[in-house]
């Protein structure tokens, strides 16, 4: 196992350093935002709603019309989770996730540059987040996977220093342990920011 994370490690310096090498133009683009997260369906006998959650990290971007963007969030995404009607043992509970997230986009600007003044950009590319901390009365981080692996696509803007990209993320694994139902993790982001 060890092996395999100094491999992968290893790996991955190696992909930073040829993108680097690879695209002149570097921007560092820190951010906050807000995400709406839910679940792509309810496990039986309760109803699932997405709430509004948070996320700050940053980004870093390779090139200009075309871009490589790894970056890393802290996330916390909530839902409230609530028994069906006329269930017995009713509950009713905000399921608060915490996570580090680690986006790795490929992007194209349509109009502009990803270093100018103004550009509209496309991007998308995997996810992985690693949960962190489960808060709520009823569950707790042994009740989710470890990881969420997802896919997303999303536009954004620049306007001088300033940054706002939103997107949506699609599950790709079951999140939840011990169920036989296929739930997965589905969300709305959108973060703003500045470019350095």
């Amino acid at each position: 196992m060890r092996k395999i994370k100094l491999t992968l490690t290893l790996a991955i310096i190696g992909l930073f350093g040829f993108v680097s090498n690879s695209f002149a133009q570097v921007t560092i683009k820190p951010g906050i935002g807000i995400n709406i997260t839910n679940w792509s369906k309810d496990p039986s006998g309760t109803s699932v709603k997405a709430n509004v959650g948070w996320q700050l990290g940053g980004t870093v971007a390779y090139g200009e019309k075309l871009f490589i963007e790894p970056g890393i969030f802290f996330v916390q995404q909530s839902t409230e989770v609530a028994s069906v009607s006329g269930a017995q043992n009713a509950f009713k509970f905000d399921n608060k996730i915490s996570s580090i997230r680690i986006p790795v986009n490929v992007g194209y600007s349509i109009l502009g540059k990803e270093d100018g003044m103004f550009s509209l950009h496309i991007f998308g590319g995997p996810t992985a987040s690693f949960v962190t901390h489960v808060d709520n009365d009823l569950l707790s981080k042994e009740n989710f996977k470890d990881v969420n692996w997802g896919v997303q696509a999303g536009a954004g803007v620049n306007l001088t220093i300033f940054y706002l990209d939103l997107s949506y993320e699609w599950g790709l694994n079951e999140f939840l342990k011990d169920t036989s139902e296929k739930v997965k993790l589905q969300g709305f982001y959108i973060t703003a920011g500045i470019k350095i």
